[in-house]
């Protein structure tokens, strides 16, 4: 029968289990928690910074930005506003908007040329001013972060 009144002490570490090396660090990747500065009076951004884990803010690099940039393609406001602008001209004509035949390449460019011609010529030109695009974008996030 094995005794068990007697305490049983581990054997010391050698100097290489002492010194383990930690496991490496995950590498950072495009996604997390980001802070927005933001300038309500002009309505521009003026810094984006990351939020780690503590919640301590850091700059993005150059590297960081292009790297969300990429992982996080986005359609710019502008042409969004001109896709709705052009499903518009074709709700009105009776346009099917999902029509069988793709456009070619140059009656994608003509197309966009005139949807800009039309849009600059009109009251949606104050729609895609950077100004009021950069507004209506910070006010979304503001309302959405508020729901």
């Amino acid at each position: 029968m094995p005794q068990t009144d007697e305490p049983i002490t581990p054997a010391p570490k050698t100097a290489s289990e002492a010194t383990k090396a930690k496991p490496p660090a995950p590498a950072k990747t495009p996604g997390g928690v980001y802070s927005f500065t933001i300038d309500t009076g002009s309505g521009r951004l003026v810094k984006v910074e990351s939020v780690d884990s503590t919640g301590a803010r850091h700059p993005l690099t150059s590297e960081e930005k292009a790297k969300f940039a990429k992982s996080h393609p986005a359609m710019p406001l502008r042409r969004l506003v001109e896709q709705a602008f052009e499903a518009g001209i074709e709700f009105v004509l009776g346009e099917e908007a999902g029509s069988d035949t793709p456009e070619s390449k140059e009656d994608g460019e003509l197309s966009g040329l005139l949807i800009q011609t039309m849009i600059e010529r009109g009251k949606a030109k104050e729609l895609v001013k950077t100004e009021t695009l950069d507004r209506a974008a910070i006010e979304t996030l503001i309302v959405q972060a508020g729901k």
